[in-house]
Formats: C-alpha cells, sequence, structure tokens
C-alpha cells in the first residue's frame, strides 16, 4: 500500500504547481509530492508510485481533470481526489460530486488546501462510498 502521505498533483500552470506545493509542505513538510503537468504524465507517475492522494486542475490540454480522476478512481477505489478549478459553475461541481471528488476554487490559497488534506489524512482507507 502506497504512503498515507503521497500527493499527486497535476496542473499545466507551473505556478499553480508551486502554489501546490508550497501549501502542501506547510501543511505537512514530510509529505512526497509529485508534480505532473498533465493526465497522460500523471498517470505515467501513478503507475510507477501510486499516491493516496491527488490534486488534480480541472482544465488541461488533453485530458480533463474531471477525465483523470475518473482513470485514478478506476485505479484506486479509495483514493482522495481533489478537482481544483476558477470555473465554479454549479455543472462542474455536480460532475465531482458525481464522481466522488472534492472541488476546490481557484484561486489556491493554502486555508482550502489545508482543511481538504486535513480531512484526507483523518478519513479511513477503505471501500470508497
Amino acid at each position: 500500500m502506497s504512503d498515507r502521505r503521497s500527493i499527486l498533483v497535476v496542473d499545466d500552470s507551473k505556478l499553480a504547481c508551486m502554489m501546490l506545493q508550497k501549501a502542501i509542505s506547510s501543511f505537512d513538510p514530510e509529505a512526497m509530492i509529485t508534480i505532473a503537468m498533465n493526465g497522460v504524465e500523471a498517470m505515467a507517475f501513478y503507475d510507477k508510485r501510486p499516491a493516496t492522494i491527488a490534486i488534480v486542475d480541472y482544465k488541461m490540454p488533453g485530458m480533463s481533470g474531471l477525465e483523470l480522476a475518473m482513470q485514478l478512481r478506476r485505479r484506486d477505489a479509495t483514493m482522495h481526489i481533489a478537482i481544483i478549478s476558477a470555473n465554479v459553475q454549479h455543472s462542474l461541481r455536480m460532475e465531482a460530486d458525481r464522481i466522488g471528488v472534492a472541488f476546490i476554487p481557484k484561486p489556491i490559497t493554502h486555508e482550502p488546501i489545508h482543511a481538504y488534506l486535513q480531512a484526507a489524512y483523518a478519513a479511513p482507507r477503505g471501500p470508497a462510498q
């Protein structure tokens, strides 16, 4: 089983990745963070070293964050996954709920990232509900 502190960050924006990495590290300096710039790269990294938590941008070239979340969910039904986006439309939130992933609105700030990680770390691993 992969380490509880193994976090996959996926965003095509280098600035967003840096901000997420900083927010995660300020919450858990020992977290193992893997950065991917798109869904294909994320799946390749995941196949080499599975993560227990993923924070994924919604809008990326090629594969959307929701498509990536569904692929990750098929590999690990218990993985904690959050979609981040500046698109706060109700339909996106409903789709995230439908596939069982959290939604975190952009801009990226420490507070919602910390709250999400705190909930993910506290939640038991087991069958997704």
